[in-house]
């Protein structure tokens, strides 16, 4: 036959008579119940209330826990959106993954620190690896598109890869075309490549040339002109220096030369050459204008859908492999 409880006032008394120092014998006097029998109701007693402090305690742990994983898959979205591009000459023609890669492989959430731990734990410390922030950045990015699976079309990404790609393609086809003209022109006045070299100091003048005429192209895409010639002119550096100049606002090429007329006529062969590849290659200039719409038009719902006020209540209401339990 199982033993009988205490009722709830025979425990709370036997638990405040104990807390007081009483001896079990005491008690006993006091309240009428054995003394094992009351021993062992105030040892189940605590075990019972040893078990509920470390529920909470761990309730605790796992709410903190929760923020900060909340915490880094935001930063995560935040930075992601934020460094979304549209791919430009300065990008040196990479491709998509190779950006992406170099995005993965910084300390995004480092505030929280690579293994959760606050960033004060980390000073004096040598910094993260770009192979650990990757490992850890991939595996947040996989928690994220879990939590987002039902909101955020993640397509949208690969959308965009895919028209950074073709841009860079076509930039690169560009290049290679304007270099070929650029090297066509002059070899017919060699006399004049000579004096380019000697005067600029630079062996590489045909390809700076393509690179800043690419970046005036380039600047009309970005406008939406895909007609328009790109910007090359001559401007007066001072003390008997003058150089060329392209695209508007940032000088992608800086080629000096001490006569007026020598830059002069660099510009008319750049002029030529952009002339050429302008109406030879119309329809792919036409073309990058479009896909640099769209990446705009992808950034721009990456964007929105990655807001962080979007995200948080949907992360709140949604389950990962990371969350605490």
């Amino acid at each position: 036959m199982p033993r009988k409880k205490l009722s709830d006032e025979e425990l709370e008394r036997v638990v405040k008579l104990r807390q007081m120092g009483n001896s079990w014998t005491g008690i006993q006097r006091a309240t009428g119940i054995h003394r094992q029998r009351a021993q062992r109701a105030y040892g189940e007693w605590e075990r019972n209330k040893t078990i509920e402090q470390l529920k909470e305690a761990r309730k605790e742990v796992a709410a903190e826990e929760f923020r900060r994983h909340l915490n880094c898959l935001l930063k995560l979205a935040e930075s992601l959106a934020h460094n979304l591009d549209i791919p430009s000459p300065s990008h040196h023609l990479i491709r998509s993954d190779e950006v992406l890669l170099t995005f993965w492989q910084r300390d995004i959430v480092g505030e929280y620190g690579v293994y959760g731990l606050p960033e004060t734990a980390y000073r004096g410390i040598e910094r993260y690896s770009s192979e650990t922030c990757l490992r850890q950045n991939r595996i947040l990015f996989t928690a994220l598109k879990v939590h987002t699976r039902e909101k955020v079309d993640w397509k949208i990404l690969d959308q965009w890869q895919n028209l950074w790609d073709q841009c860079i393609r076509v930039q690169g086809e560009l290049r290679k075309e304007l270099e070929e003209t650029l090297s066509n022109i002059l070899k017919q006045k060699q006399d004049l490549k000579d004096r380019i070299t000697k005067e600029s100091g630079k062996e590489d003048v045909i390809q700076r040339m393509a690179d800043g005429l690419l970046h005036g192209i380039w600047q009309g895409v970005l406008a939406g002109n895909a007609g328009q010639s790109p910007v090359v002119k001559t401007v007066s550096a001072g003390h008997q220096r003058v150089e060329v100049v392209f695209g508007g606002g940032h000088l992608s090429l800086q080629v000096f030369f001490s006569q007026n007329d020598l830059a002069k006529e660099v510009e008319g062969i750049c002029h030529w050459a952009a002339k050429n590849l302008g109406i030879v290659r119309n329809e792919d200039i036409v073309g990058l204008v479009n896909d640099v719409r769209e990446m705009r038009k992808a950034i721009g719902q990456l964007t929105e859908m990655l807001n962080p006020l979007v995200l948080r209540p949907l992360i709140l209401g949604t389950w990962c492999d990371l969350c605490p339990v």
